[in-house]
């Protein structure tokens, strides 16, 4: 209520005709204030940081800065873990639930590959990993492919290899024993024999023992 409303109510109270009038205009002048002191508190509340999962009609009234389909939630390039906003974590990975930390889901394992590092699916016991692939373990004194294209020697074994040009020589001796070769050095179809220790004659495989 201005200075002119009040000088007007003062007159209307001094005129019995005139106290409906005056009433009426202190009704009207309390219903202003209200509405101006709610209008007020209202502006406030849109001031006021909201938590998460607060109702939201715009990112500025969330103390995440994100207002996601009307509440506040985490912005892009985060995730929730235990009720706040945390990196968003990369090539399959998922956050720990009780550190927040990135990590592989059970059951599978951190593996370094050409595009870097990837969660892939734990190996049987009866495999071995090769590059991205899981493999079986190798018979031992079996001749097989190079590299680890189709088995892998088993914990403890002996890898042994003629190497290049020699695509049969590959083979996994036991731990005791020792890789020899059989068959001329420059036949490539020579290959490699398990012997007891001290008892390999190179070309001519195991002698003796």
């Amino acid at each position: 209520m201005d200075s002119g409303q009040f000088d007007g109510l003062i007159r209307a109270l001094a005129t019995r005709s005139s106290r409906r009038q005056a009433m009426t205009m202190l009704a009207s002048g309390a219903a202003t204030g209200l509405l101006t002191l709610f209008d007020r508190r209202g502006v406030a509340a849109d001031d006021e940081c909201k938590p998460l999962a607060k109702k939201c009609r715009k990112s500025a009234q969330c103390c995440s800065g994100a207002c996601v389909a009307g509440a506040c939630g985490c912005p892009g390039g985060t995730t929730l873990c235990n009720g706040r906003c945390v990196p968003a974590c990369a090539d399959g990975r998922l956050p720990n639930p009780a550190t927040c930390a990135c990590g592989c889901p059970p059951g599978s394992e951190s593996v370094s590959t050409e595009t870097g590092a990837a969660c892939l699916p734990i190996c049987p016991a009866s495999n071995a990993r090769c590059a991205e692939t899981c493999v079986p373990f190798c018979s031992l004194g079996a001749p097989h492919p190079g590299a680890c294209d189709a088995c892998v020697c088993p914990p403890g074994g002996l890898q042994c290899t003629l190497g290049t040009g020699y695509p049969n020589s590959d083979t996994c001796c036991a731990a005791d024993q020792e890789c020899c070769r059989l068959g001329p050095v420059d036949d490539p179809t020579a290959i490699i024999v398990c012997c007891a220790v001290g008892t390999c004659v190179p070309g001519a495989g195991c002698v003796g023992g």
